[in-house]
């Protein structure tokens, strides 16, 4: 059986360890997802506008299996604001932040 998918709450936790703004391509690799799978879980997110990102080049069509864009590696997004990135990261369990600051690392 493969992995699961990670929900849109977990990569945002994961966001959060990384900083206020955090590259795409980075969160991919540290979700262990490719930039599109990371891309769809940060969709409702994104919908919500708690985070938004940083230029005009990030588009993504749900459904497909393409990013358009002309910087698709270079994409940077950051959170609405410092209390959103504080309230995602406040949701990884205290046993498990430094795991999670080391798997960054």
């Amino acid at each position: 059986m493969g992995k699961l998918p990670l929900s849109t709450q977990q990569v945002l936790q994961l966001a959060a360890c990384i900083g206020n703004q955090f590259a795409l391509v980075t969160l991919a690799i540290v979700s262990e997802q490719s930039q599109i799978e990371t891309a769809a879980c940060l969709w409702k997110a994104l919908q919500e506008g708690l985070i938004l990102p940083i230029g005009d080049v990030y588009k993504f069509y749900v459904g497909q299996e393409t990013l358009a864009g002309t910087s698709e590696n270079q994409q940077t997004i950051e959170f609405l604001h410092n209390r959103v990135q504080q309230a995602a990261y406040s949701l990884i369990p205290d046993h498990q932040k430094q795991t999670t600051h080391l798997k960054i690392g």
